[in-house]
């Protein structure tokens, strides 16, 4: 894939991110006991199954949130997970990647040399971790702080981002990520 054409993804993705974000920013959170109810007893969620059109990966989400899909041609798929009842939103953009070796920083800032990288970590995601990702944290003058996770798999790269305040809900949501054959 050509450095030009990753740049022009990646500016596309940041900027459906900060629409994402500036949609739902008034939103207010749960209370944490309202939270804590959800998980520990009273209202257990419900879980519903993602499973994008191409058949490449599935993941769980409680039944309340909101799942959208966009095909952006042969550029690729971006998906928007969204929780009305609070500021959590999730998104995901998959595009064709021709590189199979586990992301660093510095490949990345090859492709997008803008894009600010900090505290990164490797990690393993999905149901079995089994896929290599780099965790990092980033920022935007439009979005704010964000959490990212990049990983390519299957002649695809990934990019799941949110806002930093969700952390913990981005590694619960990697967890019950799944690969297809």
């Amino acid at each position: 894939m050509s450095k030009s054409k990753i740049i022009i993804i990646a500016v596309v993705f940041i900027a459906l991110f900060a629409a994402l974000v500036l949609k739902f920013q008034g939103r207010k959170s749960l209370d944490p006991r309202e939270q804590a109810s959800l998980t520990q007893g009273g209202l257990a969620p419900t879980f519903e199954t993602f499973t994008d059109e191409a058949g490449r990966f599935s993941f769980q989400y409680a039944k309340e949130f909101l799942v959208s899909a966009q095909s952006m041609g042969d550029v690729g798929d971006t998906i928007l997970m969204h929780d009305p009842r609070s500021k959590l939103e999730i998104q995901i953009v998959v595009m064709p990647f021709d590189e199979e070796d586990p992301l660093t920083r510095e490949r990345i800032l090859l492709d997008v040399p803008d894009i600010i990288i900090e505290g990164e970590q490797n990690v393993l995601i999905g149901v079995k971790k089994d896929v290599s990702a780099l965790l990092f944290s980033s920022r935007d003058s439009d979005v704010g702080n964000t959490k990212e996770v990049w990983f390519a798999h299957a002649g695809f790269l990934y990019q799941v981002s949110t806002l930093a305040e969700n952390e913990a809900e981005l590694g619960k949501f990697l967890e019950e990520w799944k690969f297809l054959p």
